[in-house]
């Protein structure tokens, strides 16, 4: 919505004062007329840039990590609204069926199909809401501060969403090929779990990090960059209930039935090992405190080297984590998916011989070929699976 120029403020407020004027002198005892101003008057300041000037005020006392968690709740608060309004304008465009096509389509069945989609949307919402719900209150976030927020659009509210199903519901079979390599690497290449901190970055939505918790190492730290993931991570820990989400619901393209299109896969809350710890942050700038008493550092990457910008900036914070006279150990699954403007895209071959030039040693690299689906809909008509690049690599300091 434009803002109003100054001519334009005047020129409402004006007409808001002539038309109380006659108001009141019709009916001099009523409050019509008073009320008619003040929605005259409430209408120009929305329209106004003193909203916008609030927000900005508010955003410049914020530090970016608050930011952050401002702008995912403003996100999360957004979704239903925002994928309802995406349905309508699909139903709004049946109209250039002509009158033939729009009754075959509605006897096809196409209209309550749209409708069931509405349906899911809003019980996708009530997920959506809860988790923006707890962000306010844990975070203690004001009404102007969520007032500040910024929708960052409503792909990242789907993608965080859809995640849910993914790490905590029955399609997380998507992680057992990940999981299996890393469970047996660590038996393979971990001796001392009780001297051995690990650290996962780029945890998403915490399936791994929570796995690994399990296996009775003293400390697991996760370590992410996105408010949107991590406060959904949080709110696993949070909340007992039990939420469905509709994951697949968001295209209509590739659906055998309609049934296979609005399906739902529930979760339910966990409860949070007690050895793990979630961090929001940048992990080019994570250290852990103690770090130095453990003998082993182990690093746990998954669906993450991709994702750099500086591939560079990753190997030197994954060196950092290790300290003087300690052994770091670094176990990597995951496709090669560039993204984020990368300065550079390396081959798999080409990540080895950097491993080698910065001093890592290879304990194992299974030969790349095994795959693994990323929110495949495995009753769609398209599939699609990625690659897994794995190995583990020793450093020594």
């Amino acid at each position: 919505m434009a803002h109003l120029s100054t001519p334009e403020i005047l020129t409402r407020v004006s007409s808001s004062l002539l038309v109380y004027t006659v108001l009141h002198s019709l009916f001099p005892t009523s409050r019509i007329p008073l009320l008619v101003l003040a929605l005259f008057m409430v209408s120009t300041v929305h329209r106004s840039k003193f909203p916008w000037l609030v927000q900005k005020l508010f955003k410049s006392d914020m530090d970016s990590h608050r930011q952050g968690i401002v702008d995912a709740v403003a996100t999360l608060s957004a979704y239903e609204g925002n994928t309802l309004a995406w349905n309508d304008k699909k139903r709004k465009n049946l109209k250039f069926l002509g009158w033939d096509g729009y009754q075959q389509a509605k006897k096809a069945g196409f209209v309550k199909h749209m409708d069931d989609v509405d349906k899911a949307i809003r019980v996708n919402g009530q997920l959506s809401k809860a988790i923006a719900s707890h962000a306010i209150k844990k975070y203690d976030l004001s009404p102007m501060e969520t007032r500040a927020g910024t929708n960052k659009g409503n792909g990242k509210a789907i993608e965080v969403l859809t995640h849910y199903a993914r790490d905590w519901t029955v399609i997380s079979e998507e992680l057992k090929p990940l999981l299996t390599f890393i469970k047996k690497s660590i038996d393979k290449h971990i001796d001392d779990k009780k001297n051995t901190l690990v650290i996962v970055p780029g945890s998403g939505l915490g399936r791994i990090a929570h796995e690994l918790a399990l296996l009775n190492f003293p400390k697991v730290e996760t370590v992410e960059f996105s408010a949107l993931m991590h406060l959904c991570n949080e709110f696993v820990y949070t909340s007992k209930d039990q939420f469905t989400i509709h994951p697949f619901l968001h295209t209509y393209s590739h659906h055998v039935t309609n049934k296979n299109h609005t399906r739902g896969v529930s979760f339910k809350g966990q409860d949070q090992p007690s050895n793990l710890k979630l961090n929001y942050g940048d992990f080019r700038e994570f250290t852990v405190e103690d770090s130095a008493k453990y003998d082993t550092v182990l690093i746990v990457t998954a669906f993450f080297m991709d994702t750099a910008q500086n591939m560079f900036d990753y190997f030197q914070a994954l060196e950092t984590l290790v300290g003087e006279g300690q052994r770091g150990v670094w176990i990597n699954v995951g496709p090669l998916k560039y993204g984020t403007a990368p300065f550079v895209e390396l081959s798999l071959e080409e990540i080895r011989a950097v491993r080698k030039i910065r001093g890592w040693r290879d304990l194992d690299e299974p030969e790349a070929g095994e795959t693994a689906g990323y929110l495949t809909d495995s009753k769609g008509l398209w599939q699609g699976y990625y690659g897994l690049g794995k190995w583990v690599s020793e450093l020594k300091k």
